[in-house]
């Protein structure tokens, strides 16, 4: 290993799964000074911004979590019924919040790093890092004259630095009022910015932050309201043209770097599936679309995962998951033995550590059973889960593909 330049092996580094890397720290001394650098780390976030690594909630059983990344799955049916296996990280209850149910936290999720609270806002916030298991509890600002109205986590890399974004609403002289609050996980303190200039009415599937480009972003209003972290600013943006009516479920996620727009809505022929992609903001044509089928089957799917060098997604539906290969115009069902009731969101491995961020942050106990077992972290079980997946009945258009994007040709553009 001497005689390989370091330069080297950076390089090869770099380019492994977050969680590999967190077992390689234990290798030599030199290799964990790498690792936890933080220019290295920098780096390797940037490299996983394509990652199909998923945290996924149980609706019952222990451990409540599990990170599965799904780029070594095969497009393949699973015709004898034996499955493809697949590693997946069991992420257990390591961290004591206070609250009853941990599996009921998670907020939004910005480069491995996920936003946890309770249910009304109010009680608990915190950063949490599933792979290494660090987390910092956040002080509560106060918000007793206010109502939760929407929050977030992104990243500011103009600064270095995450940031959690807390808006609440007030009544006042007959007129709304969206305070803004926005904690540094670099300073460890809350201040107040410029209150939101739109109005922000959310409904309970939307007041989750989606972190792309250094911006958060909510669907409020059959509009895009995004807040700039290094400007502080606010902005709006318009939706692609979606449908007036008919419409189940609408979606706002990051997914490759990329911000997604996808809904499904019933048709007379029955249910239709549209995703759409923003490529640029304050262009005449920000949007184009990325899908566009009918299944059947489907209750309001959502993408969850956008393999580009494979021109594949995968869509979250209740039950488990679809595959669809956009090239071939083909969908798969992806079932997971032993997960039901599931949710996900997109959450690539992360080796940012939360120990030492921010001077007024509080990190979260820990037990006494956990303390004895912090050695064993860096032998972290690797549980070994079943994928089964087979063939999907549905009915497409013949769309034509466009890979400079992973969308499709003759798909509209707005």
């Amino acid at each position: 290993m001497s005689d390989i330049p370091s330069q080297l092996y950076c390089q090869i580094l770099i380019h492994l799964p977050a969680d590999s890397l967190f077992r390689f720290r234990s290798v030599c001394k030199e290799w964990c000074s790498l690792i936890d650098d933080p220019s290295f780390v920098k780096a390797h976030t940037q490299n996983q911004i394509s990652s199909s690594t998923l945290l996924i909630k149980r609706g019952s059983g222990s451990p409540p979590f599990y990170l599965i990344n799904f780029d070594s799955l095969e497009f393949t049916d699973d015709l004898h019924g034996d499955g493809q296996m697949i590693e997946a990280i069991p992420v257990k209850q390591l961290v004591r919040l206070d609250v009853p149910r941990i599996r009921s936290l998670p907020v939004n999720s910005c480069n491995g790093l996920v936003l946890i609270s309770t249910y009304d806002m109010d009680k608990i916030w915190a950063v949490w890092n599933p792979l290494t298991r660090d987390c910092h509890q956040l002080p509560l600002p106060d918000c007793s004259t206010f109502f939760f109205a929407a929050a977030g986590l992104g990243y500011d890399h103009a600064s270095d630095d995450y940031k959690v974004v807390r808006l609440d609403t007030i009544s006042r002289d007959e007129k709304y009022l969206c305070r803004t609050l926005l904690y540094s996980l670099k300073l460890g303190s809350w201040k107040r910015i410029m209150d939101c200039p739109f109005d922000f009415f959310t409904i309970p599937n939307h007041v989750n932050g989606v972190s792309v480009n250094g911006k958060l972003h909510w669907y409020v209003c059959r509009s895009i309201i995004t807040l700039d972290l290094v400007t502080e600013e606010y902005s709006r943006a318009p939706l692609p043209p979606v449908p007036s009516k008919g419409i189940m479920d609408m979606y706002l996620d990051a997914i490759s770097g990329l911000l997604f727009l996808s809904y499904s809505y019933f048709t007379s022929s029955g249910c239709h599936f549209d995703g759409w992609v923003l490529q640029e903001y304050e262009v005449e044509t920000p949007w184009k679309k990325l899908l566009s089928f009918d299944l059947y089957s489907f209750s309001s799917p959502k993408l969850v995962s956008y393999m580009k060098n494979k021109k594949q997604v995968i869509l979250q539906r209740e039950g488990g998951f679809i595959w669809v290969d956009i090239e071939s115009n083909s969908v798969k069902q992806i079932r997971v033995d032993g997960l039901s009731g599931i949710s996900s969101q997109v959450c690539p491995g992360s080796l940012y550590r939360l120990d030492d961020r921010g001077s007024n942050s509080k990190p979260v106990s820990t037990s006494t059973g956990v303390k004895r077992k912090r050695k064993q972290i860096k032998k972290r079980t690797i549980t070994r889960l079943k994928i089964h997946i087979r063939n999907e009945s549905y009915r497409s258009p013949e769309p034509s593909y466009d890979s400079s994007l992973g969308s499709y040709e003759e798909a509209d553009e707005y």
